[in-house]
Order: structure tokens, then C-alpha cells, then sequence
């Protein structure tokens, strides 16, 4: 590698056998640390300038605890995640503005999306306005919202519903 940033410290939980966003939770609210962010096998550390001593034997002392606290537990397991290519049915400036309806998450298959979907990290559409929702985009946010993923810039928070646009 040409760079490497040393400002962030990014540390694989997989082995705990629950996901970043678990121990991302974790940390924040059983030890007070705050991690930048989390994602389904890592957190990620800030250590700057104002980081001391204390403050890493802290983070170490937390994930001694949570790995003695689910180094048996078998939660997450192998996720086999496949590159989705969505598939584009409508202009995205058109399908933001167009005339939307709220359905059912479950029932939104072969719906063109009204609205953005995104997973924090990294901040990516899951799926965009004028996009088709398929099965596998669908499997796909169940899987995250099972993993209690940050899901975000949606209209219902919850993601129970989704904005699709009006059949005519």
C-alpha cells in the first residue's frame, strides 16, 4: 500500500461471531467509547492526536470483555453477500419527483423505487429512484435489518414500508 491512514484503527470482530454494528452498540453503551462506525464484520477506530493511553487500554479492556462475553455464542455466521446490479426502469430525477404510493416492504418486488435506501457505513444507495426492487435487493435489506444495520434516507426509518412509484 502507498497509504496507509494511522488515524484509523479498524479491527475485524467476525471472530465474536456478532456484527460490527452489534459491538459498535456495545461499546457506545455498556463502556461509553465511541467508535466511528461499524459495518457487519469490523469497527472502526478513530486515534488522533487527543487519543491517550487510557483511552486505548480502555477499547482493548471493552473487547476483552465483549470476546469473553461471545466467543461461544454462534450469531452471525458466514453471510455470502453477491455484487447486486440494479436495474434501471426510470429516469432517477423523474421517479424522485413522480407521483409515489407507501407499500408494504414485503410487496415491493418488481416495484420501480421511489426513494433512496442506504446502509451507514459506507453511505451507498442499497437502491435508488427508478430502480426495480427485486427479490435479491430485498433479501438483501432483510439480511441488514436483521444484522441491526444503520439503514438510512428513507421515508419510514422502521423500513416496514416503501416508496414506490403510482401504478397507473
Amino acid at each position: 500500500l502507498d497509504f496507509i491512514d494511522e488515524t484509523k484503527l479498524c479491527i475485524n470482530v467476525k471472530g465474536l461471531n456478532i456484527t460490527g454494528f452489534r459491538v459498535y452498540d456495545i461499546l457506545y453503551q455498556d463502556f461509553d467509547i465511541q467508535v466511528e462506525l461499524g459495518d457487519l464484520y469490523n469497527i472502526l477506530a478513530l486515534v488522533s492526536i487527543g487519543t491517550t493511553k487510557d483511552d486505548i487500554d480502555r477499547l482493548i479492556d471493552a473487547l476483552e470483555i465483549i470476546s469473553k462475553k461471545f466467543k461461544n455464542e454462534n450469531i452471525l455466521g458466514e453471510l455470502h453477500i453477491n455484487q447486486i446490479n440494479p436495474i434501471v426502469k426510470m429516469n432517477p430525477r423523474n421517479a424522485y419527483y413522480g407521483e409515489k404510493e407507501s407499500i408494504e416492504l414485503e410487496d415491493s418486488v418488481n416495484r420501480i423505487c421511489g426513494e433512496n435506501i442506504m446502509v451507514y457505513p459506507p453511505g451507498i444507495p442499497i437502491i435508488s429512484p427508478g430502480e426495480i426492487i427485486t427479490a435479491e435487493i430485498l433479501d438483501y435489506i432483510r439480511m441488514l435489518k436483521e444484522n441491526n444495520a444503520y439503514l438510512t434516507d428513507m421515508q419510514d426509518k422502521e423500513l416496514k414500508k416503501v416508496l414506490v412509484i403510482k401504478e397507473k
